[in-house]
């Protein structure tokens, strides 16, 4: 598969009826290297805990993705957001260039 852009969509939780979230993601090329993501390159809707209200200090935010702290049970190097079943949960990666992506590990 070749492409520039990457949009995931998180349909279903692993049981939490309240939030969802992701240790990491990693992209490869077709060679198995490991291609670059840096914060400019990733979003999310809804981005992290911190866009709800009340909520402005949480420290489960999107960069903890791309961290490259990824088998890891610490919550600080995790992402969490809001879950509502029905809803859309992406996340937008923009690669910066055309690739042949070999594979996505999470």
């Amino acid at each position: 598969m070749k492409g520039r852009n990457i949009e995931l969509n998180i349909s279903e939780s692993w049981g939490d009826l309240f939030y969802v979230g992701l240790n990491g993601i990693e992209v490869f090329d077709i060679n198995q290297e490991k291609i670059s993501i840096d914060e400019t390159n990733i979003d999310a809707n809804p981005r992290d805990m911190n866009s709800i209200p009340g909520h402005g200090s949480d420290h489960r935010t999107l960069d903890k993705l791309i961290n490259g702290i990824n088998n890891t049970d610490d919550d600080r190097h995790m992402w969490l957001i809001p879950f509502n079943t029905g809803e859309d949960h992406t996340i937008k990666i923009n690669l910066g260039r055309n690739v042949q992506i070999g594979s996505i590990k999470f």
